[in-house]
């Protein structure tokens, strides 16, 4: 077959592949390159590489490793805490070897999800909540790095919570109850990304309480908007049937949310082929507020969790056949082509759920999740710039000022942090 059309395994003894689909050739070329790499960095039964991908060029603990992040699937540890599933963060360590050290960073029934990495520095990271404390794992595979803890953890509500890679345990709450009511609680915050104002955008789909996971949802299926500035959050976008993913686009006029409705979560049937499964825009107004929504895609494989953008405006979904390639708003957000990762029976499931650009040196590269594999894509095309690590010259898109700094990460349990100083301030 023609290069652009399929690529053979790095690793030969791996039964994992990636076929390049294209629907547009030039276009899609224009993103792979005439001959496209791709390699398997992890591949194992028990990775469950499945939300939340960060990459991090300076990595963990000041290891100076670049790392890539991510969660897991919710699932029951065994004999540990019998009565209650739990997520774990892990940590892939870039290297040349295969596969690549993974370490799990985090395991909790807080159930952490999606994640980002914020303009102050800071990792994002969104909790569905959790109703027991099991106990912390650090860092097993970082050495000379490891963060000794002591005891348990108490039970953090839903809503988005914050870290600093250098110090992972530097756990804080950045948004408040919703609505400013005490007896509310966010349903089961799904993904987010940070606008280079220091505001704070995430969907709030339900499904965990879906699948049992917590307690049933107060709210309904939104999208927020968290101002630090104000240590208030309000609702921007409704009547989306389960709103997934988000990513903003690169001049941040633009937001883009997935809508995962085809998926229910737990209800019966399991899938409503009839449901979205749908990428929506929004114009991102001077106030902060979304207007103008309309439809820009609809999944013809599975449902669009992840979103990423790089920065020519070309959308990139994870689905359930792999990843799905859009071209820029000038051109339709046209469907160039697909990046495929079929199932294989014992080995990968199929499909990617999230996915995410690497940083630095590894801005070209896409990184994939597929449950069993990790897998990164070399690409023509350059991630558009998503958050700054501590000690980097801060700057958002088009060089737009950031509020705020790397200490300055929203609600601690001893209460508000100091706000960001307004622009101009």
């Amino acid at each position: 077959r023609r290069a652009a059309d399929v690529a053979m395994a790095v690793n030969p003894h791996e039964a994992v592949e990636v076929v390049f689909e294209p629907r547009r050739r030039a276009e899609f070329e224009a993103v792979l390159g005439k001959h496209p790499r791709w390699r398997v960095l992890a591949q194992d039964a028990a990775l469950r590489a499945h939300e939340g991908p960060v990459f991090l060029e300076r990595g963990l603990c000041g290891s100076g490793r670049p790392t890539l992040l991510f969660t897991s699937k919710p699932y029951s540890p065994g004999e540990e805490v019998p009565s209650r599933n739990v997520v774990s963060a892990k940590a892939l360590v870039m290297d040349n070897r295969f596969p690549c050290p993974v370490s799990t960073v985090h395991t909790s029934a807080d159930l952490a999800n999606g994640a980002t990495l914020g303009w102050d520095g800071r990792v994002y990271v969104c909790l569905q909540g959790g109703e027991e404390e099991v106990e912390r794992l650090c860092l097993p595979a970082l050495r000379g790095h490891r963060r000794r803890c002591h005891g348990f953890e108490r039970y953090l509500p839903a809503g988005i919570y914050s870290f600093a890679p250098e110090d992972p345990g530097s756990v804080a709450q950045v948004t408040a109850r919703p609505l400013g009511r005490e007896d509310r609680h966010y349903n089961s915050p799904n993904d987010v990304v940070v606008r280079s104002d220091g505001t704070v955008w995430f969907t709030d789909p339900p499904y965990a309480s879906k699948q049992t996971l917590v307690p049933e949802p107060q709210l309904g299926e939104w999208v927020w908007c968290y101002d630090p500035e104000t240590d208030e959050a309000r609702v921007v976008a409704d009547g989306i049937a389960r709103p997934n993913g988000i990513v903003f686009s690169p001049d941040e006029r633009t937001l883009y949310v997935t809508d995962t409705g085809q998926v229910t979560g737990g209800e019966r049937p399991a899938e409503d082929p009839k449901a979205p499964r749908t990428v929506y825009a929004f114009d991102v107004t001077a106030a902060g507020l979304l207007a103008n929504r309309r439809l820009v895609y609809v999944s013809d494989a599975g449902v669009p969790d992840g979103i990423k953008v790089d920065t020519e405006g070309r959308l990139y979904l994870g689905c359930g056949d792999g990843v799905h390639v859009l071209g820029p708003p000038g051109e339709g957000h046209r469907l160039l082509g697909k990046i495929r990762v079929p199932p294989v029976v014992g080995v990968v499931e199929g499909g990617t759920a999230q996915l995410c650009f690497g940083r630095g040196a590894y801005a070209n590269t896409l990184f994939l999740l597929a449950e069993q594999a990790v897998i990164a894509v070399d690409l023509c095309a350059e991630g558009a710039p998503v958050g700054e690590e501590a000690g980097t010259r801060a700057g958002g898109p088009n060089g737009a000022a950031v509020n705020g700094g790397a200490a300055d990460h929203g609600r601690s349990e001893a209460g508000i942090a100091a706000k960001r100083p307004r622009k101009g301030a």
